[in-house]
């Protein structure tokens, strides 16, 4: 606004128009659409990943990602992961120390004196007749017991769930703030998991265990089909519909006051907002939009090309001491039958909805907003045509009854003219007696 360098919103103010009729069809149709359409996908999507993760593929490596929600690599968990075959004979056991450099699978045989550790899925040699403990790729293996000829052992490397669907915000241009799109994340809400009592954006978690599938799901249930606009008025933050602009009720913490004491965190329908401080700042006033749902759809993409690696067996139940950390028979399918069963289990909007159905809603919708803006147009129309017929009725111009009147003017003024002629006469009569 010329002279206050105030930045002022304009399409608030308009209303009508063709303008005003593209903007509320972003507002009130597009938007929401977008929103339910990201809720049935991601929701797919997070869901099919959770469950392939408790699955072990062809060669006994638990499963990864099946899709990648926010076009990122995924970031590998700090630690390796390790068992050994149900079908060893001995009493040896497999241990991993110290963070993966690179993703790996590594099968272990121990030939009688010796290990020979070949890569999982393409079987060639990584090293042959070694001893243990043995240190490979920023890991170390390590065999307590005593392991009998032939005996098989796994340990490969695995990948934080969380990373791969975590979104960034988005700033407004307006904001006073330091803060940037990074500096505030969303992700699903991480309270309850196993490994981490407070739900810290910090912590990662592969789903081994699964009582942290069920709490996936259990936050996936809460996700509405909406996405957030979040304010900083100075003190707290304040959530709400970023198009309707209800008010959203969200709990507030700081996970870690000791190790990060200027990470807030938000938690509010199942979503996990973080708001790092630690090099930059917020201002008041300062303003973001959170697009989880919307987002997970624009970046969706297949994560797993290979289908050696698709986590079809089960996990071995009875395995201890964390159930569902050993593959079940390569001729299982136990997982394959989740994945599949996936489609009808209802999993969204408070566990009242379906994958399926929650896309019907979205089309019915898009399907309600057509027909109410058909009908609108027709009104409309006669509308703008009754108030022509006013108008024309009012300054119009008649070409039919113009030259009607056109012709009875002409008729007229020739009569006038042969009164004028014989007018005319007469006089001159009357002059002439009088002479």
């Amino acid at each position: 606004m010329p002279g206050t360098g105030q930045k002022v919103i304009v399409s608030d103010f308009i209303k009508g128009g063709e303008l005003g009729g593209a903007l509320a069809f972003r507002k009130d149709q597009l938007g929401r659409a977008e929103d339910e359409l990201g809720l049935s996908i991601t929701g797919m999507n997070i869901a099919m990943n959770a469950q392939h993760r408790q699955g072990f593929d062809k060669v006994g490596i638990r499963g990864d990602n099946l899709y990648s929600l926010n076009g990122q690599s995924a970031a590998l968990m700090p630690s390796a992961t390790s068992y050994d075959s149900i079908d060893n004979t001995g009493s040896g056991a497999i241990s991993t120390l110290g963070a993966p450099a690179s993703a790996f699978a590594y099968k272990i045989v121990y030939n009688g004196t010796s290990y020979d550790i070949t890569d999982a899925y393409t079987n060639t040699a990584v090293v042959t007749g070694v001893a243990m403990p043995q240190t490979l790729n920023g890991v170390t293996l390590n065999m307590t017991g005593t392991p009998a000829k032939g005996d098989v052992f796994m340990a490969y490397s695995t990948t934080d769930f969380y990373s791969q669907i975590e979104q960034a915000s988005y700033a407004d241009n307006r904001n006073t703030g330091t803060l940037n799109n990074t500096d505030v994340t969303v992700n699903l809400d991480k309270t309850g998991l196993s490994n981490n009592a407070s739900g810290s954006k910090f912590v990662q978690n592969d789903l081994s265990n699964p009582a942290d599938y069920d709490q996936v799901m259990k936050q996936m249930a809460l996700l509405q089909p909406r996405s957030y606009k979040l304010v900083f008025d100075g003190t707290n933050y304040n959530v709400t519909d970023s198009r309707t602009g209800e008010i959203i009720p969200v709990k507030q913490s700081v996970d870690d006051p000791v190790g990060h004491p200027n990470v807030s965190t938000l938690r509010f329908e199942g979503l996990q907002v973080d708001i790092d401080q630690t090099t930059r700042k917020i201002g008041t006033g300062d303003t973001f939009e959170l697009r989880f749902l919307n987002d997970g759809v624009l970046k969706m993409d297949q994560a797993i090309t290979d289908p050696n690696k698709v986590a079809y067996r089960g996990g071995d139940l009875s395995t201890t001491p964390v159930a569902g950390s050993r593959p079940l028979s390569v001729a299982n399918n136990v997982n394959a039958a989740n994945l599949a069963s996936m489609q009808d289990k209802k999993i969204l909007l408070n566990r009242t909805a379906n994958i399926q159905t929650t896309y019907s809603n979205m089309a019915g919708n898009v399907g309600s907003y057509h027909l109410a803006n058909k009908t609108s147009q027709t009104t409309t129309d006669a509308l703008y045509s009754q108030l022509n017929q006013v108008r024309d009725s009012i300054s119009g111009v008649n070409l039919d009854e113009e030259a009607a009147d056109m012709m009875r003017f002409q008729q007229a003024y020739q009569a006038a003219a042969q009164i004028m002629q014989a007018s005319q006469k007469m006089f001159d009569t009357i002059l002439g007696a009088t002479r």
